[in-house]
């Protein structure tokens, strides 16, 4: 970013847009100024908002049909391939909204609660997947989490963003200044997370007793001699799926600086303080120290009202008994004792300071001046976070009836106080102390000045604390060999040293994994997310070679093309909970400690997941573009002019090894996948074309995706019947009428259509032990639909 510190005048822009369907409105402005004060001192600044509406429904938007992934049942019985069958209306067989019963061998196994609290038989569809594969079905009489959008993000999460900007410099003399800069940022972001999670390791218990469970089922019970049953079930929006994150940053930052010319040399130096205050706000989770003994719901026989049953040996203890047989049928009181809020905030602060120079230093071989640049820095990020209430770490929940409280499920052992929900006190700090020098040498300038080579020569030591130092540098080539070719390349090594999250996390989330300890069974468990404070920096080969070409013949015309390998090892990275799972199984005992199995049915309910160097990577992929400028006389209007412009990016490789795994290559991967993995086309195109005659002018863009893989690592025809992707082609289309008057400035009003075509997403089901049905690549693909903008601007 190069800011114009002598910018004067005035610019300012608004606009206000909405998608087709009436919804996902948003509207901002910028305003931007510049001026004189004085004769030495000069002041630029700037202030913008920016703000959108959530969108958390499908509705008219007909593309969703749940599409998702089955358990083939022929693979269930025979092993008859493919493993995997990709249908609609695809939803779970682990839970309904209402409430299902699991309970094998009584008759009350599989019996479903419907809204109104009435019960039948659970609706198997004709394709399902129970107690095992995939726990999934197409049709039948599940319920859809995705549908209900309380899932685990939402098609547009409501954002509101501002920022304020001030610089002013003072010419101290007429080769040197200094400098004062400040800046506001704030951020407000509004989305849904997961509500209630209630089965598998979560499974809710439901005793004889309770209060609220109908008469006919407990006649069953006694009959049985049955003195509880499983009950698994997910929170609807109706309510225990009412989850909110809301999640606000402020940013301060403020430099103070000089810059010098003296003798053809220029000198900088600065200093620079920043804060982010970050606050979250986790609106109506649900408290996990709460949900099973509100649930545990009795009579009190001294009065026959219903209360819980902890509230008999501690009638002070404010617990609410809940309703959770069908949906909404909870009382108010009940959802705000099961129901808290969170506050959590962090800070994080940083201290930069940094000087260099740079200039010629030899007349160079006859081609030219060497010119070098050199100087250090030193950098200090320090942060602090808490939470109200404070997170009980790994809290160990117990069953002790002889007080009342029992039900509460094994997985919760070693859980954050709120169900998928971790924001423990916690502090750290590094510094990096850096020194660096780059150099440009020519080699070769003939007399015309048609023909060229310079070399590019650069170094940086980096010494982190808490791992040590490292080298970085730079070596590259770049000239005209005639008057339309001009080639460049470079060889690099490349480092990353790990951030805050990587250094200093301490997360719990909900996983899905299979297990090859149950015939590769695939279930969800709770896992933590653990920093590593000295894990080492990432370090990069790079190579690049380039060309450009700009032909004298055709005017108007640039083509450019680059060719990148880069090669990354010690990648910073976790092995995840599937490799852990996986490697442990194979006889990696030390993995085997970071995996924590039920004593009694020894699933897995808990494990850890560090941060680690753990990883080699690779991408291996080219760039190309064109661009064509000509002036026009088509139409005879004044100003015609014509500009067309197409990028290509290809992607050879993109692979990751992690250790003690095969090589995985998701190039060409744009469906998401189960492992938390997102993959890249390997190709992508977009063109431009922009048409101007006089005040009128149009633009229109296309970008279109290539066709690719749903998962990289499965294979169509064995492990699913359709692993295949469509290409997308999205266009969008502005128009702009541009007005120039001396007295109020240059005017320019726009509208702008995206996704013209209204186009509808490829299909690209994932995997989830929630519903099943993720059914499209939310970050690759358009998922809103035609979108329409107006806006103007004014420059004076």
């Amino acid at each position: 970013f190069v800011l114009d510190t002598q910018f004067d005048g005035l610019r300012a822009e608004a606009h206000r847009g909405s998608t087709e369907r009436g919804d996902g409105g948003s509207a901002g402005f910028s305003l931007a100024g510049g001026m004189p004060l004085g004769e030495r001192l000069h002041f630029v600044g700037s202030l913008e908002y920016q703000q959108s509406d959530r969108i958390e429904t499908y509705r008219g938007r007909n593309w969703f049909q749940g599409w998702g992934r089955v358990t083939n049942p022929q693979w269930t019985a025979t092993r008859t391939p493919p493993q995997l069958l990709t249908l609609p209306n695809v939803t779970s067989t682990r839970y309904t909204f209402g409430g299902l019963i699991n309970q094998p061998g009584s008759a009350l196994d599989r019996l479903a609660f419907q809204p109104d609290g009435s019960y039948r038989p659970f609706q198997v569809g004709p394709i399902a997947s129970i107690g095992g594969g995939t726990y999934s079905q197409s049709g039948g009489g599940g319920d859809n989490y995705e549908a209900d959008r309380t899932g685990d993000g939402s098609l547009l999460p409501g954002v509101a963003r501002g920022s304020a900007f001030a610089y002013v410099n003072y010419d101290l003399t007429d080769d040197s200044y200094a400098f004062l800069q400040a800046l506001y940022g704030h951020n407000r972001i509004d989305f849904v997370n997961v509500g209630a999670v209630q089965f598998g390791q979560w499974q809710a218990t439901i005793y004889r007793d309770n209060a609220f469970l109908p008469e006919p089922l407990r006649q069953v019970m006694v009959s049985e001699g049955l003195d509880r049953f499983g009950f698994s079930r997910m929170g609807s929006s109706a309510d225990l799926g009412q989850a909110r994150d809301i999640i606000q940053n402020d940013t301060y930052s403020f430099t103070a600086g000089v810059r010098a010319t003296s003798g053809g040399w220029r000198y900088s130096g600065y200093y620079q303080y920043g804060e982010n205050g970050g606050d979250t706000t986790l609106k109506d989770f649900v408290r996990t120290d709460r949900l099973s003994i509100a649930m545990d719901a009795v009579r009190d026989p001294a009065t026959g009202r219903i209360v819980c049953r902890s509230t008999l040996f501690d009638p002070t203890n404010g617990c609410v008994p809940i309703d959770l047989f069908g949906v909404g049928r909870a009382s108010p009181q009940a959802l705000d004792y099961v129901l808290d809020d969170k506050f959590g905030h962090v800070t994080v602060k940083q201290h930069f300071a940094e000087v260099s120079a740079d200039g010629p230093i030899a007349a160079g071989i006859g081609a030219g001046p060497v010119l070098l640049a050199l100087g250090a820095s030193f950098r200090q990020d320090r942060f602090n976070q808490y939470a109200t209430p404070s997170d009980f770490r790994y809290w160990t929940p117990f069953n002790d009836p002889s007080v009342g409280i029992q039900g509460i499920p094994a997985a919760f052992t070693g859980s954050f106080l709120h169900q998928f929900s971790s924001f423990p006190d916690l502090e750290g700090a590094y510094t990096v102390k850096e020194a660096f020098a780059e150099a440009r040498v020519p080699l070769f300038n003939d007399a015309a000045n048609v023909r060229h080579l310079s070399m590019s020569l650069a170094a940086r030591y980096a010494d982190y604390s808490g791992s040590g130092g490292v080298w970085a540098w730079k070596a590259g080539l770049e000239g005209h060999v005639t008057p339309d070719l001009r080639l460049r390349g470079t060889v690099s090594r490349d480092t990353r040293a790990a951030n805050l999250s990587e250094r200093f996390d301490l997360q719990n989330r909900g996983f899905t994994v299979r297990d090859p300890l149950f015939g590769n069974t695939v279930y969800s468990l709770s896992a933590t997310s653990t920093g590593n404070p000295n894990v080492e920096p990432e370090k990069a080969d790079t190579f690049t070679v380039g060309a450009v070409y700009q032909p004298n013949a055709v005017e108007g015309l640039s083509m450019s093309l680059d060719w990148y390998s880069i090669s990354i090892r010690d990648a910073i990275g976790q092995l995840g909970p599937q490799a852990i799972i996986d490697n442990c199984f194979a006889g990696q005992s030390a993995l085997c400690a970071l995996v924590t199995r039920d004593p009694l049915t020894h699933e897995i309910v808990f494990m850890q997941n560090t941060f680690l160097n753990v990883a080699q990577a690779k991408a291996v992929g080219a760039d190309f573009e064109v661009r064509f400028t000509r002036d026009l006389h088509l139409l005879g209007g004044r100003g015609e002019a014509f500009r067309a412009r197409l990028i290509a990016s290809w992607l050879g490789e993109n692979s990751m090894r992690l250790t003690g795994a095969p090589k995985i290559d998701r190039a060409g991967q744009t469906g998401g996948s189960a492992t938390g993995y997102i993959g890249l086309p390997d190709l992508q195109l977009t063109g431009a074309l922009t048409y101007r005659n006089g005040p009128w002018q149009l633009y229109l863009q296309g970008h279109f995706v290539n066709t690719g893989k749903a998962d990289a690592t499965l294979r169509e025809g064995i492990d699913i019947d359709d692993n295949t992707v469509a290409s997308a082609f999205y266009t969008d289309l502005r128009l702009s009428y541009s007005l120039e008057n001396t007295r109020t400035g240059a005017w320019e009003l726009y509208a702008r259509i995206e996704n013209l075509f209204d186009r509808d997403p490829p299909r690209a089901p994932d995997f989830s032990d929630f519903n099943g049905a993720t059914q499209t690549n939310e970050t690759l693909f358009d998922v809103l639909g035609r979108r329409y903008t107006l806006g103007a601007h004014l420059r004076f």
